[in-house]
């Protein structure tokens, strides 16, 4: 079972979480590194260390990885997101999104709202908001666990 890889997508789940926190701008950007980073540790471990574990295990990554490398329009969220991001971000410290804080007031209670949102700035998931594609890759990742240990039996 593809037992390391799915710890590594646990911890971007929780890294996921994290993000939804918006705190301010250097909290997300610590944020935005973490879970970008850990969703390509799910691939580094699956290869690196799950496929370790026995031959069936070994031969379904081995295939997942070639038709993934085959098929790489169909799975732009691993592509064009996790390992593009991750690239960006640790090779050139920096990235493809924006974030935003905006304040706004309540006049009658008087009270300042603050609201942190980001946006991919540029790319395939230009526009779009960066907690629903790091959403979108956490269950993308899910399946693809999923289809590696059915493949393993």
């Amino acid at each position: 079972m593809t037992t390391r890889a799915r710890w590594a997508l646990e911890d971007s789940k929780s890294a996921y979480d994290e993000l939804l926190a918006n705190e301010d701008v250097y909290a997300w950007r610590r944020r935005w590194l973490t879970v970008v980073a850990l969703l390509r540790v799910v691939g580094h471990v699956l290869h690196k260390v799950d496929a370790e574990q026995n031959d069936k295990l070994k031969n379904s990554i081995d295939d997942w990885w070639r038709k993934l490398k085959h098929e790489k329009n169909d799975n732009e969220i691993f592509w064009s997101f996790i390992d593009s991001e991750r690239n960006t971000l640790l090779k050139e410290y920096t990235t493809h999104a924006q974030f935003k804080e905006s304040v706004t007031s309540n006049y009658r209670t008087k009270e300042i709202l603050t609201e942190f949102s980001s946006v991919f700035t540029e790319g395939v998931f230009e526009g779009r908001e960066t907690v629903e594609v790091v959403k979108e890759a956490i269950e993308w990742w899910e399946c693809q666990l999923e289809i590696i240990d059915e493949n393993a039996v």
